[in-house]
């Protein structure tokens, strides 16, 4: 339990320990909706919410960020499997992380960030 903890705090932070800001045009699914960007390349690159069930949202990015030639590399669950999942995906050199995480029965989260 310590060790996935462990693993989930260092993932969670990867996208926060990188200082140069890269600009990444990705188009999030047509049901996203963003609350917040940030281009500090300190946090999150963008947060937002999604009006689906969890299972769908997780389908909808990786259909959404395949299609723009995104190729997924890793799949982590946390904590339960049906409600947090870390994404990491790879284009060229370029690497995001993308966490999606249930809300509530027909909500889902999601932030996605930059990894160098």
């Amino acid at each position: 339990m310590k060790r996935i903890v462990i693993v989930y705090l260092v993932l969670l932070l990867i996208p926060f320990s990188y200082g140069a800001v890269k600009t990444y045009s990705i188009r999030m699914p047509v049901s996203a909706v963003i609350m917040e960007s940030d281009d500090s390349g300190k946090t999150w690159r963008q947060n937002g919410v999604m009006p689906v069930t969890y299972v769908s949202a997780v389908s909808q990015l990786k259909a959404c960020l395949g299609s723009q030639g995104w190729k997924l590399k890793q799949t982590i669950l946390l904590g339960n499997a049906t409600d947090r999942t870390l994404m990491n995906f790879e284009k060229g050199k370029k690497k995001i992380t993308v966490m999606v995480w249930k809300i509530k029965l027909t909500q889902a989260g999601f932030s996605w960030g930059i990894v160098e």
